[in-house]
């Protein structure tokens, strides 16, 4: 689930199966694979 206050550079690679919590930056050149999530600092 990609929560809707995410914000995704259009360049990232992002598996359709992941956890991203609100408030998160994705930046340009990153690729999360299935299985894994972002952690709120």
């Amino acid at each position: 689930m990609i929560h809707p206050l995410t914000y995704i550079h259009p360049d990232a690679k992002v598996a359709p199966n992941v956890k991203i919590d609100p408030f998160t930056v994705i930046h340009k050149n990153v690729e999360i694979g299935e299985g894994t999530g972002s952690v709120p600092m």
